[in-house]
Order: structure tokens, then C-alpha cells, then sequence
């Protein structure tokens, strides 16, 4: 009797070892493996912007139409995995009703979802360039893409699309997606986000050159990965202001510009921007009196802890007339959006 148990323990544990490797192989073998930059876009007609212009963009990272005020999140130390199919449409009814509202030149959102369970398989992407017909140009570059996440067990994530979407009134001349280069070591990796910066490139009126960029940067880490993720930027960015090119870098770097750090919970590990990698002269211009992200490890909002981690970061040819976030109460989304006003130096 002793023999036959051992040897149905030993059945089962090597069965389950076999579906860990079948799962890791999976996971290997279709992982997303972008290249390090990659050209979306090389418009031979494009707008040329005005220097004298002052310009509005807004930036807001949607949740993917999933994460309003009456979700928690199972990864963030709740216990849900998506909210309903139909809060999730009227998430993006009204998501989409103060675009409008707002009506910027540029508009950076960050987890837009085209293809995902969570979001029940809604092309957001397609969905915003019917409702935007006032921003005739659009760009949408993978930040995730896995083709099946078992996490939780009793009710996988599956299939995930999502990334970064950047809308404008204006033609631009390029676009680039830039892969993050530090990530999870293996296999976390492998069921992680990809990480990038998707980079417009505007040509402007003195022969100059405008580069957007949309960030999403990595949480759940130490610290490691977005310090790194930062200096790959901020290098990135200073060698084009070197070169006489503006610069402006909005999103949500899951990072805070706050001196000192207030609240945190376990799972929402707030962590300071290195702003030392940009130099002085540039300008981090967040609204200081409301707070641009709420935490989800509930859903009662006496128990959110909240931060500010979106925010702009601009060239010294830059200057940023007004940053103001646009207090939603979280109701659509885990973050605000936040509304920047802006002008270039000749």
C-alpha cells in the first residue's frame, strides 16, 4: 500500500513538473521579442508646426476601460481579476466624452488594450480613431503582448494586446517604438510587460524637430529596472537636445518627482524619479495639489493610497505654461489624466 502511494505522489509531482515545463516552453516559444527600435511610421507628406503656436496635449493612462472605482486588482492585493463587460464600455463612453471635451492637439494614453480578455477583446485602438475624428493621425505600439497568461489559476488573464496609443491634429514626419532594455530576469520575463517608449518626431517652422514621447514605465520592481529604464531615456533624450531638437517626454513613469515619499502599501511601492539624470536646466512639470494615481488594493477610497507618477518632462527649449490633472475621482480609471499647456522657443 506504502509503495503504490509513493509512486502516485511521485506520478503526480512529475505530472505537474512536465505542465510547468510545457507552460515555460509555451511561454518561450511564442514570447514577444521586439527589436530594440523599430520605424512604424515615414510619412513623406507631414505637417510642419508652427514655432509661434501654444499647444495642448493630454495624457492619461486608461486602465484599458477596466480599472474604475470599483475595481481592486487581484496582482495589486485585491482580489478581482476584471471588472464587468459593461462598466468596462462605460469606462470608455466617458474616457472618450472628456477627450472630446477636452479637445488637445496631442493626446498619449498608456495601457489601451486591442486584443485582451480583461477588456473583452474590445480594439480600443480602432474604437478611439472612429470616436477622434478631429485627430486625424494615430500610433499604437505594443507594450504587452502575451499570448496566454494563466495568472490566477481559477480565472486566467489569457491573451493580452495592450500598449501605448499617441493621437494627434498633426501629421509627423516619423514614429519609433524603443524597447526598454532592462526587464525581469528569466522566466518572470517571460509573463511580464515589454516595456517601450513610442517617440513621434514633428517637424517644426525654424527647421527644428519636436519629439513626443509616450513612456509607460515598469512597476513591481526594486527599483532596479526603472532607474535603468530612466537613464536609457534620458540618455536617449539629451543626445537629441545636443543636436538642437525639442523634447518632450509624458506618461505614466511609475515614478514620483515628490521629494519625500509619503503612504505605501506593499503592493504599491512608490518610488522617487532619478531626476539627477536630466540636467538641471529641464523642466519636471506636475500638478502639485492633485494626485494622479490611486492604489488597488481595494476599492473603498478611504483605503487608497494615492501619488503622483504622470507628469512631463521637457528640453530647456520648452516651456510649459501650465500642467494641470483633471480630478475624475478615479471613477473611470486608476489614474487621472492630466492636461499640459505648452510653447517653443525660437
Amino acid at each position: 500500500m506504502k509503495k503504490y502511494f509513493i509512486r502516485a505522489v511521485l506520478t503526480f509531482l512529475v505530472g505537474v513538473l512536465l505542465i510547468f515545463i510545457i507552460f515555460l516552453g509555451t511561454l518561450q516559444i511564442t514570447d514577444y521579442r521586439p527589436a530594440p527600435v523599430e520605424l512604424i511610421h515615414k510619412h513623406t507628406i507631414y505637417d510642419t508646426l508652427p514655432i509661434e503656436k501654444n499647444y495642448t496635449l493630454l495624457s492619461w493612462n486608461i486602465g484599458y476601460g477596466g480599472l474604475g472605482n470599483d475595481m481592486d486588482f487581484f496582482y495589486d492585493g485585491g482580489t478581482k481579476v476584471r471588472t464587468s463587460e459593461h462598466r468596462t464600455y462605460q469606462n470608455l463612453d466617458s474616457i472618450e466624452t472628456l477627450i472630446v471635451k477636452h479637445n488637445p492637439d496631442f493626446l498619449v494614453l498608456q495601457e489601451v488594450d486591442i486584443n485582451s480578455k480583461r477588456s473583452y477583446y474590445i480594439n480600443q485602438h480602432e474604437r478611439f480613431g472612429n470616436f477622434f475624428s478631429n485627430h486625424p493621425y494615430s500610433v499604437f505600439c505594443y507594450n504587452y503582448k502575451i499570448r496566454y497568461l494563466p495568472f490566477p489559476f481559477d480565472d486566467p488573464l489569457a491573451r493580452i494586446e495592450s500598449g501605448l496609443l499617441t493621437f494627434a491634429k498633426f501629421f509627423p514626419q516619423e514614429t519609433y517604438r524603443h524597447a526598454y532594455k532592462a526587464n525581469f530576469p528569466w522566466p518572470k520575463k517571460l509573463w511580464m510587460l515589454d516595456r517601450a517608449f513610442l517617440e513621434t518626431i514633428y517637424v517644426l517652422s525654424n527647421g527644428k524637430k519636436l519629439h513626443l514621447i509616450n513612456t509607460h514605465n515598469t512597476a513591481f520592481d526594486d527599483g532596479t529596472i526603472r532607474k535603468d529604464e530612466t537613464l536609457q531615456l534620458a540618455s536617449y533624450v539629451k543626445a537629441l537636445y545636443e543636436d538642437g531638437n525639442y523634447i518632450l517626454i509624458v506618461g505614466d513613469w511609475n515614478q514620483t518627482p515628490y521629494d519625500t515619499i509619503s503612504k505605501q502599501t506593499p503592493y504599491f511601492q512608490i518610488l522617487p524619479l532619478q531626476k539627477e539624470l536630466f540636467p538641471a536646466e529641464w523642466t519636471i512639470a506636475w500638478d502639485k495639489s492633485t494626485p494622479t494615481n490611486r492604489s488597488l488594493q481595494t476599492n473603498d477610497p478611504q483605503e487608497w493610497v494615492v501619488a503622483t507618477i504622470d507628469y512631463a518632462i521637457a528640453s530647456p527649449n520648452i516651456i510649459v505654461n501650465s500642467v494641470k490633472t483633471i480630478n475624475q475621482n478615479f471613477i473611470f480609471s486608476d489614474h487621472n489624466p492630466i492636461k499640459i499647456h505648452f510653447s517653443l522657443r525660437n
